[in-house]
């Protein structure tokens, strides 16, 4: 079975799609069972990368300086509807000239699939903000799902979800409840994000939020939460915030003046960090009003770390009772359960433990079993 993934979301920096595909790239190539080429940038790959590593979180693709242009010409009025259709179809005219070979499967790991052949298409859907809530996007993001994924979602014989949520939402939809949709969760990097030792380093205590800064993730709820706790808390305990600077996050940008020094802005950091960053935290929050799935409580769970997550559907399917849940739209609530963190310790334990347990659940491996069975199904059927 000759299976081709696109690999394009590899772009540095990683984040949750880019993580996704590096490591379920890798489990299935461990997994065996089919023969896998690589597709990023109008190339085709008979390799990942150069070679395996135990944590490859570098980018094996880099955004050549024609598709940086044509990125920036596309947000110019007028100029880019138009450009982006001649793109698409010098492109499509190019990949078809370059195909190696007919493939079995053509997995793409990205929502949108591109024009490569193959007997049966897989896509992985991670959740549906481009439907439901588009004002949530960054224009281009937003411009490019309106024209790109229900013209191309036609072509997928099967959908994959991060999650049972997304699945059921798939399944309602209107232009989607045709289409074969099967949940596969994801998994974590179980030698990169565990306890360690399980002692906090020395340093100033901190609450954590891991994620891009963007609307969808609520940090404005966390911020004005943070606000909310008292000042012997608020003198002891920091809020740090990781990850990198997205986009409409002007609100944002003016909560954290007015908070001050209290508040840390690490940006984007690399796996090695992030780790070292959840098993400092006191408690690690992720407050986002949606999510087809969600690294972070998992990953802060590997770690050691209790969170407290926002109470919509796919954090009570991946946490369980392993997390302290909030209403997204409430500061108060999330100042409350924060607080019920970091002066009760025998509650932090058990969410720890419960956490570390639940964690062990999402592995990989499953995910590239699971997923590898699929693309067999559907090679079979005639």
């Amino acid at each position: 079975m000759r299976v081709v993934i696109n690999v394009t979301p590899l772009d540095a920096p990683l984040t949750g799609v880019g993580r996704y595909t590096l490591s379920l790239a890798w489990a299935l190539l461990s997994a065996g069972g089919a023969e896998y080429t690589y597709y990023a940038h109008g190339r085709y790959r008979s390799q990942l990368i150069s070679a395996p590593t135990d944590q490859p979180a570098v980018s094996v693709n880099r955004e050549t300086a024609a598709g940086r242009a044509r990125r920036l010409l596309s947000r110019v009025p007028l100029v880019g509807g138009p450009l982006r259709r001649i793109y698409t179809f010098l492109r499509t005219a190019g990949e078809r000239s370059r195909l190696p070979a007919p493939f079995d499967i053509y997995f793409e790991p990205n929502f949108v699939l591109e024009h490569l052949a193959a007997k049966r298409a897989v896509t992985t859907v991670h959740d549906l903000t481009f439907v439901y809530h588009p004002e949530w996007m960054s224009r281009e993001a937003e411009t490019y799902f309106r024209e790109n994924f229900f013209p191309r979602i036609g072509r997928a014989d099967l959908i994959i979800t991060p999650s049972a949520s997304v699945a059921a939402e798939v399944a309602e939809h209107p232009r989607l409840r045709q289409m074969r949709v099967v949940p596969i969760y994801n998994g974590i990097d179980h030698c990169l994000f565990h306890p360690g030792d399980g002692k906090k380093a020395d340093g100033a205590p901190y609450i954590l939020f891991v994620g891009t800064i963007e609307p969808r993730k609520n940090i404005l709820c966390l911020l004005r939460a943070y606000r909310l706790l008292s000042p012997r808390l608020r003198r002891n305990f920091r809020l740090m915030l990781t990850g990198q600077r997205g986009w409409k996050n002007g609100a944002v940008t003016k909560e954290l003046e007015a908070i001050g020094e209290a508040v840390a802005y690490t940006g984007y950091v690399d796996d090695q960090a992030l780790v070292e960053l959840y098993r400092g935290a006191s408690v690690v929050v992720c407050p986002s009003f949606y999510e087809g799935f969600s690294f972070p409580p998992v990953e802060a769970m590997a770690c050691g770390a209790p969170v407290v997550v926002s109470d919509i559907a796919v954090h009570r399917e991946t946490c369980g009772d392993a997390a302290i849940y909030f209403n997204p739209l409430d500061p108060a609530e999330l100042a409350a359960r924060i607080t019920k963190i970091l002066e009760d310790g025998t509650l932090a334990v058990t969410l720890v433990e419960r956490g570390l347990q639940r964690a062990r659940t999402f592995t990989w491996e499953r995910a590239a079993s699971d997923l590898l069975r699929l693309f067999t199904k559907l090679n079979c059927e005639t």
